[in-house]
């Protein structure tokens, strides 16, 4: 299927001469184009493109966009009312080969409703997952994903530009949280996290948005030896840059969260 990978690209619109870097990521069937939002079903007919989404309160609304262009390497597709806006995808292709061992993911507090989240993944795809606030499961929890899944990681891995990737990347805007990854592969680490999402690269930003939601699509199983301390004890977790999550004195003050090291 042409239109099953990850892409990248611009909206174009004909009365604005400024773009907006957008990206969008297929599945067999489900489709994701935000960082905190999961992903919604599409399906191609005949020459248009439609994706099933889903608001926060629930209602659920089919949207379509013409197909101008499908191919190995290219998307354009209209958008709006008129079809005024264009969007111009490249798929995005695999920049290392990357084979890890283990996998570590982070989120941090932020002052609203940020998920503060921990989780691993080994090359077995055995998951442990601990949910400490503003995740739909909370506490640790054990399970195991599935091949299509743990493929479909591997790939957004590999589609990291490894060689120019930073340890850290801060936005200018206050008010975000920070995520982090350490992928472990031979007897290197790679590690990369972000306060706000505006300043890594997009691979990152897409990787960042298919691991802070695959707890939801796991069958899980509780497991109390899955805690904080599980993850905080381990110097690949510590390395994540985490952010301090604030206290209400902190937060009259209207400052940005400090990183802790």
């Amino acid at each position: 299927m042409l239109i099953k990978g990850d892409w990248i690209g611009q909206q174009q619109s004909k009365e604005y001469t400024e773009n907006e870097t957008i990206y969008g990521c297929f599945a067999d069937s489900t489709y994701q184009n935000s960082l905190m939002q999961d992903t919604f079903k599409y399906e191609i007919r005949k020459d248009s493109l439609y994706i099933e989404n889903v608001d926060f309160e629930g209602n659920k609304t089919l949207n379509s966009f013409p197909i101008v262009k499908l191919t190995t390497d290219s998307l354009i597709l209209l958008d709006g009312v008129k079809q005024e806006y264009t969007l111009r995808f490249s798929k995005v292709h695999a920049k290392n080969k990357l084979t890890p061992t283990a996998i570590y993911f982070a989120s941090s507090g932020c002052y609203g409703k940020c998920p503060i989240m921990y989780l691993e993944i080994d090359s077995s795809r055995n998951i442990r997952f601990y949910g400490e606030r503003y995740t739909s499961a909370t506490g640790g929890f054990k399970g195991r994903i599935s091949e299509n899944e743990y493929n479909s990681i591997i790939d957004k891995i590999r589609n990291l530009p490894v060689d120019s990737l930073r340890e850290f990347y801060e936005t200018s805007m206050t008010d975000q949280e920070t995520l982090g990854i350490s992928i472990i592969h031979g007897n290197t680490v790679t590690r990369s996290s972000a306060y706000g999402h505006d300043q890594e690269p997009m691979e990152l930003h897409i990787l960042f948005g298919k691991l802070i939601n695959l707890y939801k699509h796991i069958s899980m199983k509780p497991d109390s030896s899955v805690n904080s301390s599980y993850f905080l004890s381990n110097p690949n977790v510590m390395s994540l840059k985490e952010v301090t999550v604030p206290s209400p004195s902190e937060i009259r003050k209207f400052t940005r969260p400090k990183i802790v090291e």
